[in-house]
């Protein structure tokens, strides 16, 4: 899941702009270390944090619609509870689900199709609904989730894939016949199809409860957001003086915890009804007594003020100067662990000159990834990616597999001429894309403002005009914006980053790679995959001459019906037939996650699962708070 700050379509894209311009620090070896928990806690103390901005999106901190990494990380740490959740640690098992509200992790019937949950007792709502949680509440927001008026930022994970709520959403039925209950403590989803990721899928924060007398009355786009009634250890500030009697009492009061403008914040207090018993230290270990988010647009401010102890915690990216001293005076400061997201560039399979395999591995072969890595941050920024999916949620596979890698990660111009002179754009085969071929170039690419990206634009250059490519890079606002329509038939896309949703690759697979995952507005798919000449129709993009580009829909089924290790292994198998036979990204960069903390700060822990600090298990020592 990611460093995320703001929201594309409903896709959980990566929209950091990475650290910097810095230059030499990040050159020098630093090993990422993992934070599985380091110090001791202790109890007491606010937790405050800030960052640059609030950018909820349109979801407005709706868990039914919010596709914000931040967001799930207050939700899964302090707020909600769902069926399965998280230990909130960092590695392989920080991407494993855990029973949270269920009792265990549920029953699947012998052909795949049917999931059963018993949901534990003693589970209470916060105020002002103060009454235990029921099977019915997770009906109702699957019901939320298929209600268009809510705006569902994720609402592909469970529409084809839940029997009945596909009608539901298209107003065929009142209820969604696959959901059933049986009492109030057990709830069950009967599936289209095998699905063996679905464990992940309720433990999604849009699969937590909500109780209806409160979400009955906020069910358009953001309206839910400030009054979101908490299962977890902690609220918002101000839930107490709500009044639910009706919708018209309840919207009287604004609750005072949550501010979602630009410069607002976010407070949270203990939850008076979270019965600890419930729960277990291994997800929420709950040292502090609350949390405050406020915002600064003065990044530098917010590294003065962590190093002052003003402040625990940032979401932010590193200034130089912290970067500068990561290895040194602030290294028990700056925290780093693997991010499981995939910087690439992506090609587009419908447009000339990359519709032809032979020149989208060329291009995989010339591109000099090691500068690349040093103008993103050198190491601390992660390490050289030589396929798709970060090998973290591999499970560790893949580790080492780089089909096109070069002497030194520096790009290898005999190996990328020897595929270009296969190409039809080289018709005088001697490994350059053949002068006065509109095809060969100036081939367009949007790319950002910032650095690195901006950085990275010689590099590229360069490197592409070795083998008769020229590229025009501009330099815009958003470089998703033209990319995420077809229509602009965008070539090259220089601006491209993506990070899990929940740690299975499916989550890369479906939204990138799945042919009817293509939208003609907002696309995440750029590279076309699995387009039809149809579809190239209806989004008014070219189409090859050939009338067909390659296609992985298949075998993205037949992965996504596969469960436990047979599961990653045909992901493992995928990724290779991805970066060998298809080709459709030159990755080159899986990212790591930077994350300084004050020396308040007694016990810090990462969560592999929102990419944040594991607010459910950190602990602070308030002798040290400055200002608090």
């Amino acid at each position: 899941m990611i460093k995320r700050e703001g929201v594309v379509a409903h896709r959980k894209m990566i929209r950091v702009a990475a650290i910097l311009t810095i230059l030499v620090l990040m050159t020098a070896a630093c090993s990422s270390k993992k934070d599985e928990g380091t110090g001791k806690p202790k109890t007491g103390g606010i937790f405050r944090v800030q960052l640059k901005t609030f950018r909820w999106g349109g979801g407005g901190f709706d868990p039914s619609s919010t596709y914000s990494a931040y967001s799930w990380t207050l939700y899964s740490n302090l707020m909600i509870r769902s069926l399965l959740g998280y230990r909130h640690v960092a590695g392989d098992a920080g991407n494993q689900t855990i029973p949270d509200l269920a009792t265990d992790n549920g029953t699947v019937s012998s052909d795949g199709l049917t999931w059963t949950f018993k949901i534990k007792p003693g589970v209470k709502f916060s105020p002002p609904i103060n009454r235990a949680v029921k099977a019915s509440d997770i009906v109702y927001s699957f019901e939320r989730i298929a209600t268009p008026s809510v705006a569902a930022g994720y609402s592909f994970y469970y529409l084809s894939t839940i029997v009945g709520m596909q009608d539901f959403y298209d107003k065929k039925a009142t209820k969604i016949s696959g959901i059933t209950t049986t009492g109030d403590d057990t709830i069950s989803f009967k599936l289209t199809q095998p699905t063996g990721d679905f464990n992940y899928r309720v433990s999604m924060p849009a699969a937590a409860p909500i109780p209806p007398e409160v979400g009955k009355c906020f069910e358009k786009q953001g309206e839910y957001g400030r009054y979101v009634v908490s299962t977890g250890p902690y609220m918002f500030d101000g839930m107490a003086k709500l009044d639910p009697t009706s919708c018209a009492t309840l919207k009287a009061t604004v609750p005072s915890g949550f501010d979602p403008s630009p410069t607002g914040h976010v407070k949270l207090i203990r939850n008076p009804n979270y019965d600890p018993a419930t729960d277990t230290k291994e997800s929420r270990e709950n040292f502090i007594d609350g949390l405050t988010v406020e915002a600064n647009s003065n990044v530098a401010d917010i590294f003065a003020k962590i190093l002052k102890n003003e402040v625990d915690g940032e979401i932010a990216n590193e200034t130089p100067d912290i970067l500068q001293k990561a290895t040194t005076t602030l290294k028990n400061q700056v925290h780093t662990n693997e991010g499981d997201r995939t910087w690439y560039f992506s090609m587009n399979l419908t447009t000339p000159p990359f519709d032809d395999i032979h020149v989208r591995r060329a291009v995989n072969f010339i591109l000099d990834k090691a500068a690349l890595l040093k103008l993103a941050g050198g190491s601390l920024s992660g390490v050289i990616a030589g396929h798709y999916f970060p090998p973290s949620i591999l499970a560790g596979r893949l580790k080492d597999y780089d089909p096109f890698k070069t002497t030194n990660d520096a790009g290898d111009l005999e190996k990328a001429k020897a595929e270009m002179k296969q190409s039809k754009y080289d018709k005088n085969k001697d490994g350059l894309c053949d002068p006065g071929l509109k095809a060969c170039g100036p081939i367009y690419s949007p790319t950002e403002q910032a650095p690195p990206f901006s950085d990275y634009i010689p590099t590229v250059k360069n490197g592409f005009a070795k083998i008769g490519l020229k590229m025009n890079i501009a330099q815009v606002a958003d470089s998703y914006v033209p990319a995420n329509k077809p229509a602009n038939n965008i070539a090259f896309f220089m601006g491209g980053g993506w990070g899990k949703d929940y740690g299975d690759p499916y989550t890369f697979a479906f939204p990138l790679f799945y042919g009817p995952s293509i939208l003609c507005e907002n696309n995440s798919a750029y590279s076309l995959l699995g387009e039809t000449r149809k579809q190239a129709k209806a989004c008014k993009n070219q189409y090859p001459a050939s009338g067909s580009v390659p296609n992985a829909d298949k075998k993205i089924d037949d992965c996504s019906a596969l469960a436990g290790e047979a599961r990653l292994d045909c992901w493992a198998e995928l990724d290779k037939y991805f970066t060998e036979n298809v080709v459709t990204w030159i990755p080159y960069r899986f990212a790591t996650n930077v994350d300084t903390v004050a020396t308040t700060v007694t016990k810090y822990v990462f969560d592999q699962f929102s990419g944040y600090t594991a607010y459910a298990h950190v602990s602070l020592d308030t002798s040290k708070q400055v200002g608090a």
